[in-house]
């Protein structure tokens, strides 16, 4: 396989049909539009796996695309240079399951509208770092039909948006939704509003990632999702994001905190709260041999650990911190009964 992303296209959505992948192919670089075309006829109408990620494929070739390969269910065309036309016309050839749009710039809220119109089946949707504001999704969980959205992924607008009392009375939310990643580098109280909206009736959530957002927005999922939320990743957050763990979200099994300069005895306070926990990630912090020690010792559940580029352990400590630290607790409770005796 060319790349991870190749093998997930053939092998996760249809591991017994035809897939073409040209990932950031240099090859493809050279190819005309002709040529293109040329190999989509050979494939036709078996072709249900597309992925043109980091390619100059052009708005014309994806229209003879379209037209050629009507049976195409999982698109990948982010990072490319298309314009709106030649989306539009290929979301109405096709009825997708998956799109992958991200970092495509000219992506709108009407082409978004577009999508879940025609493709009323999506469940996975990657729209991070597009045009699409606040309007498009918030008209997108108010669809008559409600959304069997699965897995989304997408930048938050930072644009002020004050919600229409008709657009609240209407609210479906994405009720089928179990994955969530969003972040954004200037993410405000403004966003509270239309988050809630849209993420508040998410029942089903339990894999939650979150880059640069206020502590309000976990307050926002709270109600949605405290007793089903299994998986948490966070980054570039404060100490409020961090004090507001245990008490909101206790049966987290799977915790990732990077890129923070809280100090460790505040996430210590915390995920050692947590006594469902078994998959932790605090790589790049600066956790301490007593940190770890006192988390390990109240995680009993735990089965991994990765702290492999926190420079405050030695080595050993980094490359196996689970057993290191119960081997030290071990150490230490013998000198104990051995200072008794």
């Amino acid at each position: 396989w060319k790349s991870e992303s190749a093998k997930k296209c053939v092998t996760t959505y249809q591991p017994n049909e035809v897939a073409l992948k040209m990932d950031g192919a240099k090859l493809f670089t050279y190819l005309r539009d002709k040529q293109l075309t040329s190999l989509c006829e050979v494939w036709g109408s078996h072709l249900r796996c597309l992925d043109l990620s980091s390619t100059n494929v052009t708005s014309r070739s994806l229209m003879d695309v379209a037209a050629r390969c009507p049976n195409v269910r999982h698109l990948d065309v982010s990072s490319c240079r298309l314009y709106p036309t030649s989306l539009s016309q290929a979301f109405t050839q096709w009825q997708l399951r998956t799109l992958n749009i991200a970092r495509t710039s000219r992506f709108n809220n009407a082409a978004l509208s577009l999508v879940t119109t025609t493709s009323p089946h999506l469940t996975e949707l990657d729209i991070s770092h597009t045009s699409v504001t606040w309007a498009g999704l918030v008209d997108m969980q108010c669809q008559p039909a409600d959304s069997l959205l699965q897995v989304l992924v997408f930048s938050v607008p930072s644009q002020p948006y004050h919600l229409p009392d008709s657009v609240r009375a209407s609210s479906k939310g994405f009720p089928f939704l179990h994955t969530l990643v969003c972040g954004g580098s200037s993410c405000g109280g403004s966003i509270l509003d239309p988050f809630a909206l849209c993420f508040s009736k998410s029942p089903r959530l339990n894999h939650i990632k979150l880059v640069r957002v206020v502590p309000d927005i976990l307050g926002v999922l709270h109600p949605a999702c405290s007793g089903s939320l299994q998986c948490l990743y966070l980054t570039h957050v404060d100490r409020p994001v961090i004090n507001m763990l245990a008490e909101n979200f206790p049966r987290l099994q799977t915790l990732t905190i990077l890129d923070t300069r809280i100090r460790s005895e505040d996430i210590c306070n915390q995920v050692s709260k947590l006594e469902h926990l078994v998959d932790l990630d605090l790589r790049g912090l600066h956790i301490t041999k007593a940190t770890l020690r006192q988390i390990v010792k109240d995680c009993t559940h735990l089965r991994r650990v990765c702290l492999d580029t926190c420079r405050d352990l030695p080595i050993a400590w980094r490359q196996n911190p689970l057993e290191e630290a119960r081997k030290s607790l071990a150490k230490h409770a013998n000198d104990v009964i051995e200072h008794n005796d």
